[in-house]
């Protein structure tokens, strides 16, 4: 049975037959049939055991290994290494099996192994290295067996002993070399570096601790280069020995550096004919071209089968063969210009005949016959590398299978009742699908037999992607998801097991059709309908373009009418502000006439005068509060009286217009008196402006009566309600026109005989100020019967109050009362009025220099220039000036060290607190609003200078001068400090003068005159020298020195003179006064 094969040269037969124990051997002797293809591959058939194919170039590599039903094979699998002596039979050694001799001719092998009875046996049983001297002498490296010579009678044995130093350094001999000039060089694990003496059988050590050494003591390969240098890898870097000089050069890795070695463990080391250096790691391979010193790193992404390098032999052609745990890889060199190393990689696996994947470090060796020697854990491999020959067969590349959603499409037969493949798929010159048929597969083949595993394909999609795509390992299939209709062609190609590719390959056209939705002929009608949408989209936008024209004209109008109406408003505020400077200049002279007159016709003609200015002043006020309502600047300020009272005065004051209309007025309440919280200049106006309306549209014996009931909270006492109710009997108001009438600047039809129509404001600030209270206003009135308005108000009794009722006691710094005469006569006291007005500024000029110096300025900047050169002792200024306002006026003042201490007192026409905030943070030490009285300025005058006094006795009575303890401006506080802390700085120097203080204080000595005696009463010499005596009363009683001493010491240069003002001071000598403090002390 089986193969054989005939020799035509020789008429010789040989055998092919199956092995049961080979896996690559025929699988049935029997054959039925047999068929060599185009490409050489010799297809066998047999009977029951499947199909078999041979080419020689399937196994490429001889494998031996341990065989058990063969009794000449090798009878140990784990290979480590290889000797080849003068006959060309090979010495291997094993990895825990012994020693075995192959004899190549008779293909036999002898066995010797570590017998512990036998001491002239093997020493170790793991054999890691073997060489062969020029003397036919095997060396042999063994694992905890140290190094052993055989000359083929007996083993003699050199190993490392503790007593003596001569001897092997360890026992774990890793590598044996042989350099050109005959040095034994031996390489240990944990031992370093040995250089062995065969004839003396003793060592030289080289040992990392030592100087000019190896870098580590575990030495794993050494090879020789040209130059005679011994490349010696280490567990820690390459090291290089130059034989000679016996001089060692280091290679370690550098992450900074890319041209380093790629890892510091350096398993094999190997120099090649072209004298390059290569150093395989357990990251990477590493070359170098000794003259430029640099490494180029190799990786498994380069093409090496693993970066763990194993094993490096080179072939007669100049190929590197590297061993590694995923297999062989072939790298071929070649030199560009300039040295330029390109390299090309071509790797085997287990298919191609390898003993295994993996293989044992420093297994292999190139025999003399050029072929080479691989070994691993499954035996070894031998083979010619010449006879390994390139598969250069061109693979074709067909279609192989079509599927829709994963459904393979069959030819002929219907896919979604239509026909889509009317030939094979390899035929098929194009596949048209429509667009919901756009999830397709296509697998693919390449035709080459010789491991098919091995084929490498790429593709692409052109008009999807125009790059080469690789698929993954193992996969002849590509699928492509949701693409859009259009025209596509796939591309495959390939190449073989060798990497032979086939360029051109097969393409396949595929058309993937659009929907309806996107046909031409529904492009045609989205272009139809787009054109008539925007037509229409046009008519909409311009009539959204009138709309929006109309809309902003409106606005615009509404706007021109809003802006005439702040005009109107701003004009009548305006006026008003101007009403209010000669309506002072009339009240103020009124009040002034009417209380020095006595009884008499021209008195009352005087009140009749002053009451209808006071009534042009509210006019003028109201108009300044719908100025203020439009501006939203309205607060409550409520305060705590009895309400009761309070519109029982504000009824009384409209008694004698009652009685000269002839109308029955009365007045009726529920309660005695109420006491809560309410804005008191609200409510009068409120009150005014309803009873102002009752009479001015109640006609002659008419009646007005005026209503207070209060109703309590049943479940709150402190709260309730107050109802105001005043009604008429005028002529009433229609009831389509009750709401308008709250509205600002309305007005209805009145009967002609109704002079005074009225404003329309009134009423607004009624409804305002009511809401201010969180109460309601509403009017019950028929035409020609009357009206009552009701004003509901919440009544709060407790002190704790709303947030937005919360109770603002702004006191005046003085009162209207008389205060007594101050010690500083008014005649001396100078006041600056700065006004712009001229009657205002010479009414408050002739009223005030009967009592003081008065001086004028009619502008700003005029004033504050007087301010600065006349050092007045008050300042009175208008705030509406013309170059500097009044508050700028008043912030320079205050905030200069010379004239901090100035009090100033601010006028204005203008009523809202956030003017007045502005005046106090300027630092303002009063604020009137006009119109006012003239007593009222005096006495705010009178009160300041009082407080002046005041100021200046708390700074004499102190017994030490100590500003932090007297309540003054800010400004004026710290100067006083740093006047006291210059002079105490300077108690002792007895030429210290007012000069220096002065100058210290970077102010004139006529400034620093008139700031001390304002602040303290004392002039600078005066206060330099109470300052010293304080100091000196202190020293008196605290200290032993004696009165002189002590008069030197507080800066006095005469004793004589310190003792006079000491007693003009105190009253009492200073040797008195030290006595009775020593007698006061406690014993």
């Amino acid at each position: 049975g089986g193969i054989n094969i005939l020799n035509k040269k020789d008429n010789t037969f040989r055998y092919v037959l199956n092995h049961p124990d080979r896996e690559n051997s025929l699988s049935e002797n029997v054959i039925t049939s047999m068929y060599k293809d185009n490409q050489g591959i010799i297809w066998v058939g047999t009977f029951k055991k499947g199909l078999n194919y041979y080419h020689p170039y399937l196994i490429k590599f001889r494998h031996y290994k341990h065989e058990p039903s063969n009794s000449a094979s090798i009878g140990f699998d784990d290979i480590n290494c290889f000797a080849e002596d003068k006959n060309g039979n090979i010495w291997i050694g094993t990895n825990g099996g012994g020693l075995y001799y192959f004899d190549r001719r008779t293909e036999r092998f002898r066995h010797y192994v570590h017998n512990p009875a036998d001491p002239n046996s093997l020493s170790s049983n793991v054999i890691v290295k073997l060489v062969v001297d020029k003397n036919n002498i095997l060396w042999i490296g063994s694992y905890f067996g140290g190094l052993s010579r055989f000359d083929g009678k007996r083993f003699i044995h050199y190993q490392h002993h503790s007593d003596n130093p001569n001897s092997l350094s360890d026992n774990k001999v890793w590598d044996i070399f042989i350099d050109s000039e005959g040095n034994f060089w031996v390489a240990t694990l944990g031992g370093g570096l040995e250089l062995f003496d065969p004839t003396r059988g003793q060592f030289i050590h080289f040992r990392s601790q030592m100087r000019n050494s190896v870098s580590s003591d575990y030495v794993l390969c050494m090879a020789e280069d040209n130059s005679k240098n011994l490349w010696i890898a280490t567990a820690v870097g390459l090291n290089k020995l130059d034989i000679k000089y016996r001089r060692f050069e280091y290679y370690y890795y550098d992450p900074n550096q890319p041209n380093s070695l790629s890892n510091n463990n350096v398993i094999c080391v190997l120099v090649d004919k072209r004298g390059l250096i290569w150093a395989g790691t357990r990251e990477g391979l590493n070359v170098m071209d000794p003259t430029k010193r640099q490494f180029q790193r190799l990786y498994s992404t380069d093409g090496l089968a693993d970066n763990i390098i194993q094993t490096l032999v080179e072939d007669n052609m100049g190929n590197i063969w590297v061993g590694t745990p995923s297999g062989l890889t072939r790298v071929t060199v070649k030199l560009g210009s300039n040295s330029h190393m390109q390299f090309a990689f071509q790797n085997y696996d287990k298919s191609d005949g390898l003993q295994g994947k993996e293989f044992n470090e420093k297994a292999c060796l190139k025999l003399s016959t050029g072929e080479i020697l691989f070994g691993g854990t499954n035996g070894f491999n031998l083979f010619d590398p010449v006879q390994i020959r390139t598969n250069t067969h061109i693979p074709p590349v067909v279609f192989t299978n079509f599927q829709i959603f994963n459904q393979n499409v069959e030819v002929n037969k219907p896919f979604n009742r239509r026909i889509i493949l009317t030939s094979s798929i390899s035929e098929a010159p194009k596949i048209v699908l429509k667009y919901r048929e756009n999830v397709f597969s296509v697998e693919f083949a390449a035709l080459n037999y010789l491991h098919p595993e091995k084929n490498q394909y790429l593709f692409k999609l052109e008009g999807f992607n125009d790059r080469w795509l690789r698929p993954d390992l193992g996969q002849y299939k590509v699928t492509y998801t949701n693409l859009d209709p259009g025209h596509y062609v796939l591309r495959v190609i390939a190449s073989n097991d060798d990497g032979i590719w086939n360029h051109t390959g097969a393409a396949l056209e595929i058309e993937i059709l659009p929907p309806f939705y996107r046909t031409r002929w529904a492009i045609l009608l989205y272009c139809v309908s787009i054109a008539g949408l925007l037509l229409l989209a046009r008519k909409i936008l311009l009539d959204r373009a009138r709309m929006r024209f109309n809309i902003e004209t409106a606005r615009r109008e509404s706007q021109r009418l809003h802006e005439l109406d702040m005009m109107k408003i701003k004009f009548f505020t305006n006026i008003s502000h101007e009403f209010r400077t000669p309506l002072t200049l009339i009240i103020s002279p009124l009040d002034k006439m009417i209380k020095n007159l006595k009884e008499g016709e021209l008195k009352s003609q005087l009140i009749l005068v002053h009451r209808n200015a006071q009534r042009l002043l509210r006019l003028v006020n109201q108009l300044l509060d719908i100025r203020r309502m439009e501006v939203e600047e309205f607060k409550l300020n409520p305060q705590y009286a009895d309400i009761v009272a309070f519109i029982k005065e504000i009824f009384h004051s409209f008694s004698d217009i009652a009685e000269n209309q002839r109308i029955q007025y009365s007045f009726h309440s529920n309660v005695a008196s109420l006491f809560m919280y309410f804005d008191t200049d609200k409510v009068d106006k409120i009150m005014y402006n309803l009873l102002s309306n009752a009479f001015k549209f109640t006609p002659q014996d008419g009646q007005i009566q005026v209503e207070l009931k209060y109703q309590k909270n049943t479940l709150n006492e402190s709260k309730g309600e107050l109802e105001i109710s005043v009604k008429d009997t005028g002529i009433g108001i229609p009831r389509d026109k009750h709401e308008k009438i709250f509205e600002q600047f309305f007005q209805h039809d009145l009967p002609g005989n109704i002079i005074n129509q009225g404003s329309g404001v009134g009423l607004s600030l009624v409804k305002e100020f009511v809401k201010l209270h969180q109460g309601t206003v509403r009017v019950e009135s028929e035409p020609d019967k009357g009206s009552c308005f009701i004003v509901t108000l919440p009544v709060i009794t407790e002190a704790a109050v709303e947030t937005d009722m919360v109770e603002e006691n702004i006191s005046p710094t003085g009162t209207d009362q008389p205060v007594e005469e101050t010690t500083r006569h008014h005649k001396s006291f100078a006041i600056l009025i700065i006004e712009d007005n001229h009657d205002l500024r010479f009414y408050l000029k002739d009223n005030l220099r009967h009592r003081y110096t008065v001086y004028e300025a009619s502008d700003g900047t005029e004033g504050y220039k007087k301010v600065l050169s006349l050092f007045p002792d008050l300042v009175i200024s208008d705030i509406v000036l013309p170059g500097m306002d009044g508050i700028e006026i008043c912030r320079k003042i205050k905030t200069d060290r010379r004239t901090s201490h100035i009090p100033v007192i601010l006028l204005t026409a203008q009523t809202t607190n956030e003017q007045k905030i502005s005046g106090f943070e300027a630092g303002a030490d009063d604020y009137i609003t006009k119109p006012f009285t003239y007593e009222i300025l005096e006495s705010r005058i009178r009160n300041l200078i009082r407080q002046r006094d005041a100021l200046r006795k708390s700074f004499q009575n102190q017994v030490e001068i100590e500003p932090s303890n007297v309540e003054v401006v800010s400004l004026d506080k710290k100067f006083i400090q740093k006047a006291i802390e210059i002079v105490e700085k300077n108690i002792d120097n007895t030429e210290f003068s007012v000069e220096e203080l002065s100058h210290e204080l970077n102010m004139s000595r006529v400034n620093l005159y008139k700031k001390l005696l304002s602040l303290t009463g004392k002039t600078p010499i005066e206060f330099i020298r109470i300052i010293r005596l304080k100091r000196a009363a202190q020293l008196l009683r605290e200290s032993q020195l004696t009165v002189s001493e002590i008069a030197y010491k507080v800066g006095f240069n005469n004793p004589k003179y310190f003792t006079k003002y000491f007693k003009e001071e105190f009253g009492i000598l200073p040797s008195v006064y030290a006595q009775q403090a020593n007698e006061e002390k406690p014993s």
